[in-house]
């Protein structure tokens, strides 16, 4: 009954990727080549043939008991749909191997943004689109993931079910409905309004698509060479600073103001602190980039302010868009790295360890030490504090040291394979933070010599891959998939 409500489930997976597969083939047969068309016709057949036969084969399996399995769906998301998505990529022609096909697919899915393409205006539009789409599909899949691991007997410490929507603590075992129903509407229409905003704006309306898609997701992927900047539109810069921001805080908490659910906003202090994050790095960048940016590029004060704040925003957020080469290079390369290693909000679609985590481990190591300078103080101990929260803040440690072990060894992969140890450290942290443009927004002149993503040897692109879903998945939830203990449970 397990495998069938897997595969069940699998085969509704591949059933919507050929779906969503149907907008690119209309754009691919009304301008692209005859062979990106059939590359759109082979994996849309191809998928809903899959999709069809599993889901026919498993009627009446019943609803999908998601307290043992819904990690393990989870993972088969990120490991198995990429293969899907890679084979327009490679059908079409335009990744120079089934490794860097699997690797874009792999990037869009996660919201990574990390790319092979080294000139987007050559790739058919059909291929950029399908570009975008991977990152829409897969900020809905992390959104989602989030709401199976915050579901009763599935979440760990490291997860808070109070922020999560009442229909998901219900403890319904056909948990996949209650996420789409309560989610999938509000994520749809926070894109709608950023491809409205966007087009307002003054944008083309194929390139507010594709944007409007990365941007929300958080993921990255530009529909165009070159920068934001480079569109002339400072509107646009403003729409994508909002939605770049609020697709970093927890959606849960956006669901919860819109609908004055004062409990959920008051609870969670994490998209203040993100704002403060943001306003400290544009301070940050005022000061040393907008005397430079005045004069070299930008015709005003107000429109370097306006290049500064979107490219905070781009950063604090974990979206990469290159918004300014200028302002981009002011950042030193330490600061990338911390910003990419920390991430964002939980509960979105932003990557890196989140912010609130890093709030907790700060306050439990202030904590500590406290004890440790006067020992026989009750204030600050660890029996003063509840143990759910101990337990949340022991997870937290763990999946620090998890994840920089994961960051270690990746970057030694990557050493391996020919980078420097800085540009080796950089893309590890660029693949597990899902900010993989961070690896091609630092400044060349600290990393000389550092190959593009599409230089890079099969097996580095590989590696970077599976970093990608590491960093996607919740570590202790992976950790889940190998512990006999909880499948005997």
């Amino acid at each position: 009954m397990r495998i069938q409500g897997i595969a069940h489930l699998l085969g509704w997976m591949f059933l919507s990727l050929a779906v969503l597969a149907l907008f690119p083939l209309l754009i691919a047969v009304s301008v692209d080549t005859r062979e990106t068309v059939t590359a759109f016709v082979v994996t849309i057949i191809g998928s809903g043939f899959v999709g069809g036969a599993l889901v026919l084969s498993t009627r009446g399996s019943g609803p999908l008991d998601m307290r043992r399995l819904g990690v393990l769906i989870v993972a088969m998301f990120w490991l198995v749909l990429p293969i899907w998505g890679a084979l327009p990529f490679h059908l079409a022609g335009t990744a120079p191997s089934i490794v860097a096909a699997y690797f874009e697919a792999t990037s869009g899915l996660t919201t990574t943004g990390a790319t092979v393409f080294d000139e987007i205006s050559l790739l058919p539009r059909a291929i950029v689109v399908w570009r975008a789409e991977l990152q829409w599909i897969g900020g809905l899949a992390t959104l989602s993931a989030w709401a199976i691991l915050v579901a009763p007997d599935v979440r760990s410490p490291l997860f808070d079910p109070s922020l999560a929507p009442t229909s998901l603590q219900s403890g319904s075992k056909w948990l996949p409905r209650s996420v789409f129903a309560t989610i999938a509407p509000l994520y749809t229409g926070l894109t709608f309004l950023c491809f409205l905003a966007l087009a307002v704006a003054g944008m083309p309306a194929f390139d507010a698509i594709c944007l409007a898609f990365a941007t929300v997701s958080t993921g990255g992927f530009m529909p165009r060479d070159g920068t934001l900047v480079s569109y002339g539109l400072p509107g646009v810069l403003w729409v994508v600073t909002i939605f770049m921001v609020i697709g970093a805080v927890s959606l849960f908490w956006v669901r919860g103001l819109l609908g004055r659910q004062l409990t959920v906003v008051r609870g969670n202090p994490e998209p203040y602190w993100i704002v403060t994050a943001l306003l400290l790095l544009t301070a940050y960048l005022l000061i040393v980039a907008l005397p430079t940016s005045t004069n070299e590029r930008f015709a005003s004060i107000l429109e370097a302010t306006t290049v500064i704040i979107a490219t905070a925003a781009s950063h604090i957020t974990t979206t990469g868009f290159a918004v300014s080469d200028v302002v981009h290079t002011q950042l030193p390369l330490v600061l990338i790295l911390a910003l990419t290693f920390v991430g964002a909000g939980r509960y979105s679609t932003a990557g890196g360890l989140k912010f609130q985590r890093i709030g907790v481990m700060f306050t439990a190591a202030r904590r500590e030490f406290h004890h440790l300078v006067f020992p026989h103080s009750a204030i600050g101990g660890a029996r003063a504090q509840p143990a759910r929260t101990l337990q949340t803040e022991e997870a937290i440690w763990v999946n620090f040291f998890v994840v920089t072990a994961a960051v270690t060894v990746l970057a030694l992969i990557m050493s391996v394979a020919g980078l420097n140890l800085t540009a080796s450290l950089l893309a590890a942290v660029s693949a597990i933070g899902n900010m993989g443009p961070a690896y091609d927004l630092a400044a060349s002149s600290d990393i000389a010599g550092r190959p593009t993503y599409s230089e890079m040897p099969p097996g580095a692109q590989l590696a970077l891959a599976i970093g990608m879903v590491f960093g996607r998945f919740e570590v202790l939830a992976l950790l889940t998939l190998f512990n006999l203990a909880y499948w005997r449970a």
